[in-house]
């Protein structure tokens, strides 16, 4: 057998340009199937999570004054409320200026 007798055979290169053709098509095609997945299955189960878990208890605005608060193991007076919702949302004290007495270095 010898390479004057390959008229049915492809040579090399063109094997070669086939394959790489083949992996340029299976990369397009697994990357469709990636986005797919990504905007049906994994977007929307984020959105599930945050629904699930209502404002009302997460600590700030609208979350305050929702649950029993206690002092002691016994429910809190309306002025204890009021103590506590003060030094919640107290804002914080302003930092000393560097070099300023009181300041760490």
């Amino acid at each position: 057998m010898s390479d004057d007798n390959l008229s049915g055979k492809d040579s090399l290169g063109e094997a070669a340009n086939r394959y790489v053709t083949f992996q340029i098509v299976s990369a397009v095609i697994g990357g469709i199937i990636v986005l797919v997945l990504i905007f049906t299955v994994f977007l929307p189960m984020f959105n599930r999570v945050n629904q699930a878990v209502p404002p009302s208890s997460f600590p700030g605005p609208g979350g305050v004054g929702t649950e029993t608060v206690t002092v002691n193991g016994r429910p809190a007076t309306p002025a204890e409320k009021e103590m506590i919702d003060r030094q919640i949302n107290k804002p914080p004290s302003p930092q000393p200026a560097p070099g300023a007495p009181g300041a760490h270095k």
